[in-house]
């Protein structure tokens, strides 16, 4: 089993960083989290273009078309000592949810995210497929 950087990236982890650590770990995970994000969504528009360039349903690739340039990528438009101070108040707001890592707060602090961290952090579950 791989384990996590650090140890763990999780509220635990988070709770036990000095405080002037904790503004390089937000701006690293944002600027991963945008790069993987975008990358993902262009490697799915070049896969679909590989594979329908061809096509002539083009129903289908107006559909697809429009899903993907309807998503314009993920964005943090707020400074990092925001988003600092937003995941201590999340972990400290909801103890139950420590094991949710960071990177799965910063997913409803990013703007236009899919939920609210009051939503994940009142939810029975973690709310992620991903778990993080």
């Amino acid at each position: 089993m791989m384990r996590d950087w650090c140890g763990g990236t999780d509220g635990t982890w988070w709770r036990h960083l000095p405080a002037a650590a904790k503004a390089p770990v937000v701006a690293g995970a944002i600027a991963a989290y945008e790069l993987a994000y975008n990358e993902g969504q262009f490697s799915t528009m070049s896969d679909f273009v590989t594979a329908y360039s061809s096509d002539t349903d083009r129903k289908a690739d107006s559909q697809f078309h429009h899903l993907v340039a309807g998503d314009r990528g993920v964005t943090f438009g707020k400074s990092v000592p925001e988003y600092v101070a937003a995941i201590d108040r999340f972990y400290k707001t909801y103890p139950a949810k420590i094991n949710l890592k960071i990177v799965g707060v910063l997913r409803c602090l990013r703007d236009r995210a899919e939920a609210s961290c009051d939503e994940v952090g009142k939810s029975d579950l973690l709310p992620w497929p991903t778990g993080v």
